[in-house]
């Protein structure tokens, strides 16, 4: 980093990026973006799943039975995605309300610990690293989630 003298000279500082940052308001402005790109990945894959759930036909859809509410809380080892996607109120009897993606966003940041994300993402910034939203948290995507691509290690 470096700061403009009054005479219009580069004086190299000590200051890190996040630093400089932090003076003029902005350097909590990655973490931001990293942890809403986390949860919008997450309510992503939520909708894919949504989309094939109306894609099945009526039987099918009936078969494997009713799915939990929107609401209901994920126990650890079962699918996050397979509850209902929240929707709004129906206006015609008997179809579905539109999607509530606001919804699903709040819901997904709690279900994956936004706030625990963003201050993981907080002390990568301090620290200078990059903020990579897919790595928070020790998540790795894997070839079973939809719309991700497994990389080698």
């Amino acid at each position: 980093m470096a700061e403009i003298t009054a005479e219009g000279a580069l004086v190299p500082t000590d200051r890190s990026l996040y630093e400089a940052g932090a003076a003029v308001g902005v350097a909590s402005r990655p973490v931001e973006l990293a942890v809403v790109a986390r949860v919008e990945q997450s309510q992503h894959q939520w909708w894919c799943r949504e989309e094939a759930w109306w894609q099945l036909d009526r039987d099918e859809r009936r078969s494997r039975g009713p799915r939990a509410s929107a609401d209901q809380a994920v126990l650890p080892g079962l699918d996050p995605y397979a509850r209902a996607y929240p929707r709004q109120a129906p206006t015609e009897l008997g179809q579905p309300g539109a999607a509530d993606h606001s919804r699903a966003f709040a819901i997904e940041a709690a279900r994956i610990g936004a706030a625990e994300l963003a201050a993981e993402a907080t002390t990568l910034a301090q620290r200078g690293e990059v903020i990579d939203p897919a790595r928070l948290a020790g998540h790795r995507p894997t070839a079973a989630e939809p719309g991700t691509i497994t990389l080698a290690a």
